[in-house]
């Protein structure tokens, strides 16, 4: 499922990911913003989700949902486990908790705060979110990456 046609660019194959070599080993950077229609939204998070589990894997992103019960969340429990939702829409006054990081293998998801500055509230509609994630050591990798 690509982007509809613009005339003003080209479409962008969807998800966004970035396969990474990190100094821990391998890592997989998955950047969305799902739809706003639920049917929309249910068959971006299957495509998600069909992404593979092979290495550490970081989702980040708007998932428009609005519903804490809503299918795409429980499949994204199911596969991340349980995360923080902290509420980051409307940016001016949070009630909703559209945003999130999630990360596989779940316990290296050490921290997940909202970033709430007065800055942050007028740059966006949405608050920015921080992680803090605990990547294993790769002894090996470290080595040979910094041996060149």
């Amino acid at each position: 499922m690509d982007d509809p046609p613009c005339p003003r660019r080209p479409p962008i194959p969807w998800p966004s990911t970035a396969p990474l070599t990190a100094p821990t080993g391998p890592l997989r950077l998955i950047a969305t913003h799902l739809g706003l229609r639920p049917y929309e939204r249910r068959l971006q998070m299957r495509r998600l989700l069909a992404q593979p589990n092979d290495a550490v894997t970081v989702l980040l992103g708007d998932l428009n949902e609005w519903f804490l019960w809503g299918r795409p969340l429980r499949w994204l429990r199911s596969r991340y486990g349980a995360t923080p939702a902290p509420a980051t829409y409307p940016s001016a006054w949070p009630v909703l908790a559209l945003d999130g990081i999630w990360v596989s293998p779940h316990r290296m998801l050490r921290e997940l705060k909202v970033h709430a500055s007065p800055l942050a509230r007028v740059a966006s509609d949405h608050l920015p979110l921080r992680a803090e994630i605990s990547l294993p050591v790769n002894e090996q990798l470290i080595v040979a990456l910094y041996s060149k």
